[in-house]
């Protein structure tokens, strides 16, 4: 296994779901595939894998009479998005249902309308403000508000990235679920939008040490999770400025920072693999 590709991996998970009667464990097997592609496949593997597992989730989706597993189908398919086909396609679910066995339509529930609404505006779609606006009125919670600001952050528009970026580094009264809600529309590991990242690779070098000396571990760890630039076009670049930058770091009074940075080095060198 040590030689073993990540996507090869991958592979034997999805016929391993098409196989899968338990419950338990094929919702288990979707999470673990997940989290395979989200952290060990290179940005060019990632759409073509992402692919089959979405059109795997929609199918299964509408195979089942199971409502637990119609759930499940439905988070699998909105994670696995990786086109603008696929934001479309949910978009017509979210719109209209989708008929499932058992002459049914299955609804998307709250969390997974404002998970494609996010998906719309990170594609900039015309409607993702209009429905933003209307899942606002459906809910007013705190994670909704966490859900608004993942959306305002995503479009592929250059002074949004911008604004995002510097509220993020600059604005301390921030709460740490609210900065974490606007990293994560900040990146999209896709290529409608790492272009318009590059510039934000060397920045991110340039400040996360001032980060780590200024601001908590607690609240400097989702700096380097969501911001270090595994989006890159060109990760060997990535991994020699970690590498140069972890060189400089001291063992004992920047050891936090240092083994943050450490860690996401592996993570490089593994989706490279």
């Amino acid at each position: 296994m040590h030689n073993f590709r990540p996507s090869n991996f991958l592979r034997l998970r999805v016929k391993k779901i098409g196989l899968e009667k338990n419950f338990d464990l094929m919702s288990w097997i979707i999470t673990a595939s997940i989290r395979i592609a989200d952290h060990f496949l290179p940005p060019e593997s990632r759409v073509a894998e992402f692919a089959k597992m979405f059109e795997l989730s929609v199918h299964s989706l509408q195979a089942t009479e199971d409502s637990d597993e119609q759930l499940t189908w439905a988070r699998a398919a909105i994670s696995f998005i990786s086109t603008p086909a696929h934001v479309e396609r949910m978009l017509t679910i979210y719109k209209d249902g989708i008929k499932v066995r058992g002459d049914k339509v299955f609804q998307l529930d709250q969390d997974m309308k404002w998970d494609v609404v996010i998906h719309a505006a990170s594609l900039n779609l015309p409607e993702w403000e209009k429905l933003l606006k209307q899942e606002e009125t459906c809910d007013g919670s705190d994670r909704g508000q966490r859900k608004i600001r993942t959306a305002k952050a995503s479009p592929p528009i250059p002074e949004i990235k911008e604004s995002t970026w510097n509220e993020i580094f600059n604005d301390t009264s921030l709460s740490r679920y609210f900065m974490i809600a606007s990293m994560t529309g900040f990146v999209w590991w896709d290529q409608y939008q790492s272009g318009l990242l590059a510039k934000y690779e060397d920045l991110f070098f340039d400040n996360i040490i001032q980060v780590s000396k200024t601001r908590s571990i607690e609240v400097t760890e989702p700096f380097v999770q969501h911001l270090f630039p595994f989006y890159s076009s060109n990760l060997d670049r990535v991994l020699a400025r970690a590498q140069s930058l972890v060189s400089t770091l001291s063992d004992e009074k920047e050891a936090p920072i240092k083994r943050l940075l450490k860690e996401s080095i592996d993570d490089v060198v593994r989706r490279q693999k």
